[in-house]
């Protein structure tokens, strides 16, 4: 249900759409767990398409440390994640 949801709010905001080649939703991964030389994040829900990443922490409540922890979560996408270097990494936060 979580995943349809997040669908349809993509294809609202035009982040993503199935109408659009290039901004077609490739890639869905939940509960992702990198670790790469000592190093490690876990992101919640990562949404990818050609050019852009989507790594998004699920929260019932978000407060400011929620909030940078995530953002340094995110430097670390296109090191841990090398496949995804070439690409846009975004998070999207809701109150």
């Amino acid at each position: 249900m979580f995943k349809t949801t997040l669908s349809s709010v993509f294809k609202i905001s035009s982040i993503f759409s199935t109408n659009c080649p290039k901004y077609c939703v490739h890639e869905v991964h939940q509960n992702v767990s990198v670790t790469r030389d000592g190093e490690g994040i876990e992101v919640d829900l990562l949404v990818v398409n050609d050019g852009d990443v989507v790594a998004i922490e699920c929260k019932s409540t978000l407060g400011l440390d929620d909030v940078n922890e995530h953002l340094a979560r995110l430097e670390k996408v296109k090191r841990l994640l090398p496949s995804y270097a070439n690409k846009q990494v975004m998070t999207p936060i809701t109150p």
